[in-house]
């Protein structure tokens, strides 16, 4: 990969908590000591779908990630607090530990840093979720069909057992409780169907068939 003509690779060896909660996939770039150092104007980490990829805004469309009022205010206050709080915090820990002496056998300083790079990488996280964020107030929507913040109840064809699913955002989801993200193989199944339609669900045991047997809106609580 290549930005203004320059060859373009990472390397996260230092990283290794991050890695492994990440999935980091990209390799070879001279070690940087913060995150923050591959994100200049013409090239920029995000992390989807828990791997980091990096890439040129020119020519790429933006894909929105529509979500409620309070999980955009949620994320917006973590945020916030990550780079006028908690960003202090971590570097005058890393200072205090430099200090200490020699960094290779540094515990504290080689902790430091690790926090760093974790926290760096939600600040990544973040700042591309709240600059992609579509706010969607659900109460204004007709519900007519099915769409985001519908709540549908669907009936099994083979047991008669009704179950019901929320559309939520991806930041929302929460599968054991009936919250299920947009972007779901489930809710993409489910988008623009109207009640009396029947719809195949892959579930864990298998395909299953089911009714629509109504499309209505009720008030998502986020646990």
């Amino acid at each position: 990969m290549s930005a203004g003509g320059a060859q373009i690779a990472i390397d996260f060896t230092r990283f290794d908590a991050f890695k492994d909660r990440f999935g980091i996939v990209a390799k070879g770039f001279p070690l940087q000591q913060q995150i923050q150092d591959y994100i200049t104007p013409t090239l920029f980490g995000i992390i989807i779908t828990n791997k980091i990829i990096l890439h040129s805004p020119k020519g790429k469309s933006v894909q929105k990630e529509p979500m409620l009022r309070e999980t955009y205010e949620r994320l917006t206050e973590e945020l916030e607090r990550l780079k006028s709080v908690e960003r202090i915090a971590i570097a005058k820990a890393i200072d205090e530990a430099r200090a200490l002496g020699d960094l290779k056998e540094n515990a504290e300083y080689h902790a430091a840093k690790e926090k760093q790079g974790l926290m760096e990488a939600r600040i990544i996280e973040l700042t591309d979720l709240t600059g992609r964020a579509q706010v969607i107030d659900p109460s204004t929507l007709a519900h007519e069909r099915v769409s985001f913040g519908s709540t549908v109840v669907l009936i099994n064809q083979a047991t008669d057992e009704e179950v019901s699913y929320t559309i939520v955002g991806s930041q929302e989801s929460d599968p054991h409780h009936g919250l299920i993200s947009l972007q779901s193989p489930m809710a993409r199944a489910l988008i623009g169907k109207e009640e009396g339609d029947e719809v195949a669900l892959q579930l864990i045991d298998g395909k299953k068939m089911f009714d629509i047997e109504e499309i209505k809106f009720v008030k998502i609580e986020i646990r």
